[in-house]
């Protein structure tokens, strides 16, 4: 789920209605619902949601992931055809997962590879993804265009990734490690430059 951006409570509330696994064109849709959640998601905490809906394209690879689950894990779980909720939880009669269960698992895996301590959070993975985005439409965005027209288009589909609202800060904020890492690249560079041939134009200049 990470690897469409969700929010966590966003993969919590997903259901088996919102999946399209087959075909051309595979997805899972985060529906944006302003009425209170059903009763059916059966915790004290329900998941809050802050996001716009939107339609998440989905690789053939990742739909035959999530379909391998659906077919062969979800109905391993007790009491699975009660509820829609995609993601159920192992104490049974078709609970879905806590809101406190997606961290738990991170933490579970940090504690198996010590390497992810401190650094791994369903918030971070989200953040991940957007850096990616955010170098990806670097990459992918006419270089011609100039930088008012570059940067409104990449926020038009950081919006829409983000589920963010138009004009969000939000779009700004979550690919902060990219743009860290560019700039630090660029630092470098520029560092490196200046302590070996990058400024003999001056020195010659100088010199003569």
């Amino acid at each position: 789920m990470i690897l469409g951006g969700n929010r966590r409570s966003e993969s919590l509330l997903l259901q088996m209605n919102h999946l399209s696994l087959l075909g051309r064109d595979k997805y899972f849709e985060i529906e944006k619902n302003d009425s209170p959640l059903p009763a059916a998601y059966a915790h004290k905490k329900a998941p809050s949601i802050k996001t716009k809906g939107r339609k998440v394209a989905l690789s053939d690879d990742i739909a035959d992931l999530i379909l391998h689950y659906v077919k062969n894990i979800r109905p391993q779980f007790e009491g699975y055809k009660k509820v829609l909720h995609l993601f159920l939880s192992t104490r049974g009669k078709g609970k879905p997962l806590s809101v406190e269960a997606p961290n738990k698992i991170t933490d579970k895996i940090a504690q198996t590879f010590p390497e992810y301590k401190d650094i791994l959070s369903p918030h971070r993975l989200r953040n991940t993804f957007h850096d990616l985005l955010n170098d990806s439409l670097d990459e992918t965005i006419d270089p011609n265009l100039g930088p008012i027209m570059k940067s409104s288009y990449k926020s038009v589909l950081q919006e829409y990734a983000g589920g963010w609202a138009r004009g969000s800060q939000m779009a700004e904020k979550y690919p902060a490690g990219s743009i860290e890492r560019r700039v630090a690249a660029l630092t470098v560079s520029l560092q490196q430059n200046i302590l070996t041939g990058g400024n003999n134009n001056k020195k010659e200049s100088h010199n003569d």
